[in-house]
């Protein structure tokens, strides 16, 4: 999802944050009353929160071609389905605030460019890594609880993500576990994002997430390599 575009590439908006205390957010996931009474900040609640549970596949070169670009791409699998995304190096516009431009399309649970549908997103890849092999370099499943909130004329996904850090994609070793908390602008204005930064961040189990999901996965996998 993004919330505008720069160029002809959308552009995505949102707030990450670390959740160190879940208990407090899980009201958030939960069947309301009145879904015209405001939940947080103004925002009342738009759709029934869903679960997801997805695992995604991080990808780069042996010396880091898409890093060194300032990119990442992630092959997402979900229900059967797979998605490519392809995102920028992520610009703070402050606090758990920041944009970056992402851009999607079709995908096969390969490494392989080729073997990808044509796309704006796998002409991104292939423009960055040249010929040089892809590989996965992070995995990451997760277990994702959304739902879309309301204020005015805004709408904003507020995700709870559940990550676990894997060793491969065929090996469930958990190598970490951390929560998140995103809201993501799907359309609308930004200071509507930020006042529900500024109702969340009153959290005392939520802190600004340091990183992106790949940065910790990455770091996860380093440490684990070392310990051997």
């Amino acid at each position: 999802m993004s919330a505008g575009s720069e160029g002809d590439a959308p552009v995505e908006v949102e707030l990450k944050f670390e959740v160190l205390d879940a208990a407090p957010l899980r009201p958030l996931f939960e069947p309301v009353p009145d879904p015209n009474l405001p939940l947080l900040a103004g925002f009342h609640t738009v759709s029934l929160a869903t679960t997801r549970d997805v695992l995604d596949l991080y990808l780069d070169t042996a010396s880091g071609r898409l890093r060194t670009s300032g990119l990442a791409a992630r092959i997402r699998a979900e229900s059967g389905r797979h998605t490519l995304a392809v995102k920028s190096t992520a610009e703070p516009l402050g606090g758990p605030l920041h944009r970056r431009l992402e851009v999607e399309g079709p995908a096969r649970p390969t490494p392989d460019p080729a073997t990808w549908p044509p796309s704006a997103a796998r002409d991104i890849v292939v423009a960055a890594v040249g010929r040089a092999w892809l590989r996965v370099v992070a995995c990451i499943r997760q277990r994702r609880r959304s739902r879309l909130l309301g204020r005015g004329p805004t709408t904003v996904e507020l995700s709870l993500d559940e990550l676990e850090a894997l060793a491969d994609p065929r090996n469930d070793r958990v190598l970490d576990r951390r929560v998140e908390l995103e809201a993501e602008l799907v359309k609308g204005e930004v200071e509507d994002l930020e006042a529900l930064a500024a109702a969340l961040a009153v959290s005392a189990g939520l802190v600004s997430a340091s990183g992106s999901k790949l940065d910790w996965a990455r770091a996860a996998m380093q440490r684990s390599q070392r310990r051997r």
